[in-house]
């Protein structure tokens, strides 16, 4: 069994100081990395296009 992870990350204080909007552009970097493949690792550019529509929990 193989296990792979994709993950999305935000840095204080260079995305937001705040815990919503690192969360909110920590997930739009997620789903970026989701979108490329397997095993992806993308950064937050803290444009829009990181949400990309989606929902945020």
């Amino acid at each position: 069994m193989r296990i792979s992870v994709s993950i999305g990350i935000a840095l204080a204080p260079v995305h937001g100081l705040d815990l919503d909007g690192l969360m909110e552009c920590a997930d739009g970097a997620l789903y970026r990395s989701k979108a490329k493949g397997k095993a992806q690792v993308h950064f937050c550019d803290g444009g829009a296009s990181d949400t990309n529509g989606r929902a945020v929990a």
